[in-house]
């Protein structure tokens, strides 16, 4: 399994990129980064503590993971994801 978070502006790119290449097993929930308000970028953000972010939880085989990592790192704004 892979996880994916990914800033909620990026959620649309990221499900059209894993249907894009072959992707139908996975699963998307909303949910919230917290942090410190010098590590928040909007008022709202630092009004509130915390971003909005997406989920992404990927079941695949560990040779097929890989391959979609390496898509993902190319598509997506590293410094708006982690990957787990």
């Amino acid at each position: 399994m892979l996880e994916v978070y990914l800033e909620t502006e990026l959620k649309n790119k990221m499900i059209d990129l894993l249907l894009e290449n072959g992707v139908s097993s996975f699963y998307c929930f909303d949910g919230y980064k917290y942090a410190l308000k010098e590590d928040l970028m909007s008022e709202k953000e630092k009004v509130s503590g915390r971003k909005e972010y997406a989920l992404f939880k990927i079941f695949l085989e560990e040779k097929k993971i890989k391959k979609i990592t390496k898509l993902i790192k190319a598509n997506i704004d590293s410094n708006k994801m982690e990957i787990f």
